[in-house]
């Protein structure tokens, strides 16, 4: 499971994603795809559907 820094100093509303891939080569591509993408802002990637619902929860809260 991989957060990465999301650029909260742009003024446009971005879509936050996370992807989910078991291959990294795949989320790698999907994240640079996704990333030349206006108002698209990939802020983790995970391997499986337990670290993605891990990642989520820290990602959405406060204080962890």
């Amino acid at each position: 499971m991989i957060p990465i820094e999301s650029d909260t100093t742009s003024a446009e509303p971005r879509l936050r994603v996370v992807v989910v891939a078991a291959q990294p080569v795949v989320r790698v591509g999907v994240r640079h795809l996704l990333d030349g993408e206006d108002g698209i802002c990939v802020v983790g990637e995970a391997q499986s559907t337990a670290d993605a619902v891990a990642l989520l929860t820290a990602l959405l809260a406060p204080v962890l």
